[in-house]
């Protein structure tokens, strides 16, 4: 039962990364130069062309956020399982997974959770200067 999860979650996962391909080709007529190696949404293990040095294909080393969120986050959103880590003072932990998602590196995942770390100190911010400020206005808080 659970490796049919799983393998329906792999479907899931290559379903959204060929949708959002196919929208990428709508606005980039060139194919939207998508980065595999690169790109959270990219499924693990996806095959790919580095460039047109070679005709070698590589492949998506890790995995992507849909397929992260199922495995190891147990299904919750990278946001509900991220806020859930850095309130039990699990920073670290959450920290290391989100680098293990396709495409985010250290500075990524430590923006991600600071903004987590940062939210109660910007709603403060927000009531005491009220909704005329660049920096609320900006993260649309």
């Amino acid at each position: 039962m659970k490796e049919e999860k799983a393998q329906l979650m792999d479907r899931i996962a290559s379903y959204i990364w060929e949708k959002f391909k196919t929208k990428m080709s709508v606005i980039h007529k060139d194919g939207g130069g998508l980065n595999y190696a690169n790109n959270p949404l990219c499924p693990f293990k996806t095959s790919y062309k580095r460039g047109r040095r070679d005709n070698i294909p590589s492949y998506v080393k890790k995995y992507s956020v849909i397929e992260t969120a199922y495995r190891k986050m147990g299904g919750k959103t990278i946001f509900l399982w991220t806020k859930e880590k850095l309130d039990n003072k699990q920073t670290i932990v959450a920290f290391e997974l989100l680098r293990e998602i396709n495409g985010v590196n250290r500075k990524i995942a430590s923006l991600f959770c600071g903004i987590y770390l940062l939210y109660p100190g910007l709603m403060l911010i927000k009531r005491i200067v009220g909704c005329c400020s660049p920096l609320i206005l900006g993260y649309g808080l």
